[in-house]
């Protein structure tokens, strides 16, 4: 978003007279999360510290600004909270913007015992869309997720894993779904961050590992992620899927354009045959 962000934060931008991060604290608050941490490297701290006051004065919530010097990609943001994460946590970028109920997502994530859980939009045919945020999402006939696959990293083809044909008779390719970079996470995929510092970024280092660990040995799953075992319930397989509640009960009209429809869709990691907890 250069030169717009040349001495700006991407959440101080304005919008309607406000400041994106303005929404997305209306829209946690609401939501009814407890404890808010906004972390930024140190470059935009007096900003945001003016405007988390001004904020803070027109309500009762207390939201801590966590300055960080080292913060190269999202994952680092993740890390620089990560003692003061005591539980499963909402994970929101810095530019999402919408009026769909989080509590939905962070209910579909109980619900379904899942370890991520993600919010994608599907465009419309004629969207133009950065060809860095497009995707080939893989997914079986049952909605669970299989394959999450950067356009940019397909060359001529993509490669299909014979385990994961073992798994699914039929899976398609879908290409219509945003990322929107809004996820909530089980605390032991933090603790696999911590100990992880070459993961970086959330959206297309860390789900993706997730997603494609998915039909991989117990074995070899504990010594990927020594977090899983960790866990508060059994472990298993990591197994992503994806649910659509289009014709679910009824839900928060998005604030984007007509052209985008919200679905709600769960990453879910079920591991439980590998160790007792």
């Amino acid at each position: 978003m250069f030169p717009l962000t040349d001495d700006i934060p991407k959440c101080l931008l304005p919008l309607a007279n406000r400041r994106l991060l303005a929404y997305q604290l209306d829209l946690l608050i609401k939501s009814g999360v407890a404890e808010l941490f906004v972390v930024s490297p140190r470059e935009y701290e007096t900003q945001l510290r003016q405007f988390l006051a001004d904020y803070m004065r027109s309500g009762s919530i207390t939201i801590d600004l966590i300055i960080t010097d080292d913060m190269v990609g999202s994952a680092d943001g993740l890390r620089a909270v990560s003692d003061r994460i005591r539980g499963d946590f909402i994970c929101l970028s810095a530019d999402f913007i919408s009026s769909v109920a989080l509590g939905e997502l962070v209910n579909m994530h109980r619900l379904n015992s899942s370890d991520c859980t993600m919010l994608f939009a599907r465009a419309a045919v004629d969207a133009k869309r950065d060809e860095v945020d497009q995707e080939y999402i893989g997914m079986a006939d049952d909605g669970r997720v299989l394959m999450k696959v950067p356009l940019l990293e397909i060359e001529e083809s993509i490669d299909v894993a014979k385990q994961l044909l073992h798994k699914t008779a039929t899976f398609s390719l879908r290409d219509n779904l945003i990322d929107m970079g809004v996820y909530v996470f089980s605390h032991w995929v933090m603790e696999y961050l911590t100990d992880s510092p070459r993961v970086s970024n959330v959206r297309t280092e860390l789900v993706p590992f997730l997603v494609v660990r998915q039909f991989q040995s117990a074995a070899y799953l504990l010594k990927a992620m020594p977090a899983l075992g960790h866990r508060a319930r059994p472990l298993d397989r990591v197994e992503p899927w994806l649910v659509s509640n289009a014709d679910s009960a009824p839900r928060s009209k998005s604030t984007l354009p007509p052209r985008w429809d919200y679905e709600h869709m769960c990453a879910s990691s079920s591991l439980s045959e590998m160790c007792d907890t």
